[in-house]
């Protein structure tokens, strides 16, 4: 399966496989469309050994399945995922719904995926001097306002490395209007970032040269 990315025209082969687990792990919160964009830019991340993945906001689990998942098939068994979320500590409220930690743990288990997918509970504007530098990809799906987007763009981007990826979920003027000024005030204030995509959701990279 080709992936376009249709800010760039940058062209990524997902395999079969790979379209086969997004397709299994689309849901109303992540649809097939999307997740197979963001294992394209997974693929695009080019991840090393040991690497990083951080996903801010888990909810159940389900994306960071799929990222282990897809790091698997890729061959990056050494890599790992890191799910910041409150969990049950957060209010259930619309356009941000609150996760549940047994759920995710339960998730994680019955994938076999423990001892590569780790959660930080707490929230994300407090979690970030837990995370090292060196990023591969960053996912931002949690507390969809603009004031928590742009601190999570703010605290977590400087921790990408050169050629990795951000991945921001939701990004709509009509639903999440704090989302897509949150992204478009970081994109002026960031040139060292490029859009390779946008739409309902954006993927982001640092720049190589």
């Amino acid at each position: 399966m080709l992936v376009v990315l249709n800010e760039t025209g940058i062209e990524v082969e997902v395999s079969d496989e790979l379209a086969a687990l997004a397709i299994a792990a689309a849901s109303d919160m992540m649809d097939a469309h999307e997740l197979t964009h963001l294992v394209a830019g997974l693929k695009l991340a080019e991840v090393r050994p040991e690497e990083l993945i951080v996903e801010i906001g888990a909810f159940t689990g389900a994306t960071t399945v799929l990222l282990h998942q897809a790091l698997q098939h890729l061959g990056h068994d050494s890599a790992a995922v890191l799910s910041i979320d409150p969990f049950e500590a957060s209010s259930n409220e619309w356009g941000n719904p609150r996760g549940s930690y047994r759920r995710f743990r339960r998730r994680i288990a019955a994938a076999g995926a423990g001892h590569r997918c780790f959660a930080l509970v707490g929230f994300s504007q407090d979690a970030h001097r837990a995370v090292p530098a060196g990023l591969a990809l960053l996912v931002i799906d949690g507390d969809h306002r603009y004031e928590a987007v742009r601190t999570d763009l703010d605290r977590y981007t400087s921790k990408v490395r050169v050629g990795g990826v951000v991945f921001v979920d939701d990004y709509s003027a009509e639903s999440y209007p704090g989302v897509v000024a949150a992204v478009d005030g970081f994109l002026v204030r960031h040139g060292e970032f490029v859009v390779l995509h946008r739409s309902w959701f954006v993927v982001l990279q640092r720049r190589r040269d």
